[in-house]
């Protein structure tokens, strides 16, 4: 009998999903299997399921597709009931409905079902709709991956962002494991989000893109860049040569000083865009460098969000190089999952000016800020304290409250309030202007009214006005036109708030996934790579379950040490630790760390396979194998599986102060356990919190969950060196009873 393929069954499963009314072309099925099992998924990240009776791998080896030999019908019958029957009661499929055509909406009258009786286009789909069909996310399937936009141009906000084309493009890529984010921007300028799993597949779909964005995500690192620009050319006395020399000078040296690295002219590489005599200066600079390790910064962020973050180089040449010189860098890109345009791409608004490398003999990937060689190393940034607080203090003077000028502005103001704009109020927000002036302008004119509601043409202003008395950031349209019905003129109108000007950092929630689950369903044949696959051709929806699922199948697999889990009481917390336990491969030695001797109760009430550290702490010690006495809570071989309240970690200790590493740790209500061990009145609570570390750190496995997990846990962990993976975010909100 020949050896069996998953391939047989795919091409099967793909007809089982046709009969459940999900949308697939069987030639592109055809076509597709040839590219989907190009790249092979390390065997380490095999799930296998149980069929019949027979362990049958799941992930699929390269080949071709053929014809299903009659005598598989059996099997593939039998297979494709278990893959069907995966979806839980409870846990529905994203409903893909019948493919439609894009249009733009001007006004209200238009997006009432204006998605219904459209020409129906292959290969798109509608993801998510709500506010009865005035707004829709929308999935296409071109250029070899799936891209996502908003169906309608009306100025319409989604209940929940992560509904939205960015939020369902940053899920997909996270389940599909990819790398690289991109925006595709139409002759319009209206925007679609994508990604490819790394630079040369996405290099090979897009290279005849003439509008594309790279995404500079949230979290990930980045090589150093700049960004600069100016309305009216290059000042006086200066060309494109002596600002360039000008420019290296100061890197070079900022470069030795600051990151004590050595830097050489052929790490420069500059992307000019040519508007013609007298227009618009515009220039990328990207540094590649290319040793045993490329150097890269953590993140493309601003100082004051990221002290490690790529802004700030740009905030030092800002204070070593001349005024005029320096307005010419755009302070304002260093905001999260910043759209770069890519180099050979032009805007829509100039598509006959496209970004060219000045030296068109250097490799693209140079010139591409997130394009990285296959060993990268972080640089080392020097922070100061005052630089890193400063510009988040609250005024305190009596000058300090007024509203601030173009004169006084710093960096984080201006990109605040570019990020406030796109977030709040135009997606399509730029800059305009010198590099520290809050005039902003946005593209999608029709798509996006006016805050008042009018509908402006040509390249109309917003004006921030920031106060810090009040921490607050306002958009005022500077438009005297009247409108004809109304009689309003926006300049007359109120200022429109925007938001807060000082945040929260919270680098914790960068490439989180965001769920809704009553309860955290495990179930690891979910997210199976058959499921995957099915998904990237667009036959099976995204859902919260196997968004969950795929993230702790890779935990599970090694991609990362610690899960880290944000979810409400209520909603399954203990359970999932129970299923976790009973996976392959079983833990042996398992601590669970508590922050209250009750809380150390109930969780031995829930685990009764667990020793309870109060009780072992009542027993006297025994002589080991190699005649040593062992007391009970230090003891692996008859009591592998503890429960440990944190005040009592180092009791782990044997006589030698040695302690075997644990296959789990479980940080039960882990925000309540590092709160505990910041308390003053914790005594030896330094001591303690070491050795918690030490113990994370030779751990295999490491999951956290709290109802209010957040940047606490994240920093604890990271900043320990313990690798973590995508917060899970369970937005679900238990109802409660409410008593009389």
């Amino acid at each position: 009998m020949a050896a069996y393929s998953p391939l047989f069954d795919l091409t099967y499963l793909i007809q089982a999903e046709k009969e459940e009314r999900l949308f697939f072309d069987a030639k592109q099925a055809h076509n597709s299997c040839l590219v989907m099992f190009e790249h092979k998924v390390p065997s380490s990240r095999r799930i296998l399921q149980n069929v019949g009776g027979k362990r049958l791998a799941s992930e699929a080896s390269a080949g071709n597709c053929s014809q299903r030999p009659t005598w598989r019908r059996g099997l593939v019958k039998k297979r494709r009931c278990v893959i069907l029957s995966q979806e839980s009661k409870e846990e529905q499929p994203v409903d893909i409905g019948p493919p439609v055509d894009r249009v733009r909406a001007t006004d209200r009258s238009q997006e009432s079902g204006f998605a219904q009786g459209q020409a129906q286009t292959p290969g798109r789909v509608v993801v998510h709709t709500e506010q009865d069909g005035a707004v829709q996310t929308v999935q296409e399937n071109k250029l070899g991956t799936a891209f996502f936009s908003k169906l309608s141009r009306a100025k319409l906000h989604y209940q929940d962002p992560k509904n939205g084309p960015q939020g369902f493009s940053k899920r997909y890529a996270a389940l599909c494991d990819h790398t690289v984010e991109l925006h595709l921007l139409d002759h319009k300028g209206y925007r679609s989000y994508g990604s490819y799993q790394n630079w040369p597949t996405a290099r090979d779909y897009t290279s005849q893109q003439p509008f594309l964005e790279e995404v500079l995500v949230e979290g990930k690192p980045c090589k150093p860049f700049l960004d600069m620009e100016r309305d009216r050319g290059l000042p006086q006395g200066e060309n494109l040569e002596s600002v360039i020399s000008q420019f290296e000078d100061a890197i070079t040296k900022i470069f030795a000083e600051d990151y004590a690295v050595e830097i050489q002219e052929r790490d420069f590489n500059w992307v000019h865009c040519d508007y013609g005599p007298g227009g618009k200066f515009s220039v990328h600079l990207v540094i590649s460098t290319h040793g045993p390790r490329q150097l890269v910064f953590r993140s493309n962020l601003a100082p004051n969000v990221d002290p490690q973050g790529a802004g700030h180089l740009a905030r030092r040449l800002a204070k070593v190089l001349p005024p005029t010189l320096a307005d010419l860098i755009d302070q304002s890109v260093y905001t999260r999952n910043r759209g770069i345009r890519m180099p050979g791409c032009a805007k829509p608004s100039r598509p006959n000016c496209p970004l060219r490398p000045l030296d068109p003999t250097k490799p693209y990937a140079d010139s591409v800020i997130t394009w990285f060689d296959e060993e990268i190393d972080f640089i080392k940034v020097p922070v100061l304290v005052p630089d890193a607080v400063r510009q988040q203090r609250r005024p305190t003077k009596p000058a300090e409250m007024a509203v601030l000028s173009a004169t006084n502005l710093d960096a984080y103001t201006v990109q605040r309030c570019l990020e406030l704009l796109q977030a709040r109020l135009h997606p399509t927000a730029y800059k305009r202007g010198a590099s520290r002036a809050l005039n902003f302008s946005w593209t999608d004119r029709e798509g996006e009214p006016c805050y008042t509601g009018h509908t402006h043409s040509g390249v109309r202003d917003l004006l921030c006005v920031v106060n810090e008395a009040q921490n607050a950031v306002f958009a005022k349209c500077s438009s005297e036109r009247k409108d004809s019905t109304t009689g309003v003129c926006c300049k007359e109108q109120p200022a429109h708030y925007l938001g807060r000007l000082y945040e929260d950092v919270e680098t914790w929630k960068a490439g989180a996934i965001e769920i809704d689950m009553r309860y955290l369903e495990r179930d690891p044949l979910a997210a199976g790579p058959m499921d995957l696959q099915l998904i990237r051709m667009s036959s099976k929806g995204m859902t919260d379950k196997i968004l969950f699922n795929n993230v702790v199948n890779r935990w599970q697999a090694g991609e990362f040490q610690a899960l880290l889990v944000r979810s409400p009481m209520g909603t399954g917390k203990s359970e999932l630790v129970k299923r976790i336990k009973a996976e392959e491969p079983v833990p042996q030695k398992i601590l669970l760390v508590t922050y209250r001797q009750t809380q150390a109760s109930d969780a031995h009430g829930k685990n009764p396979e667990f020793a309870h550290y109060a009780d072992l702490k009542a027993l006297p010690s025994q002589l080991n194998e190699q005649g040593d006495f062992v007391a009970p809570l230090a003891d692996r071989v008859r009591f592998p599986k503890v429960i440990v309240q944190v005040d009592s970690l180092y009791h782990l200790l044997d006589e030698s102060k040695v302690v075997d590493s644990f296959d789990l740790v479980i940080l039960d209500e882990s925000e309540s356990n590092l709160a505990h061990l910041s308390a003053d009145t914790l005594s030896n609570r330094h001591r303690i919190a070491n050795f918690l570390i030490e113990l994370l750190c030779q751990a295999k496995r490491i999951i956290a969950l709290d109802g209010h997990l957040a940047q606490r846990t994240f920093d604890f962990l990271t900043m320990s060196g313990i690798p973590c993976g995508p917060v899970v975010i369970n937005n679900h909100l238990p109802e409660r009873t409410i008593c009389d």
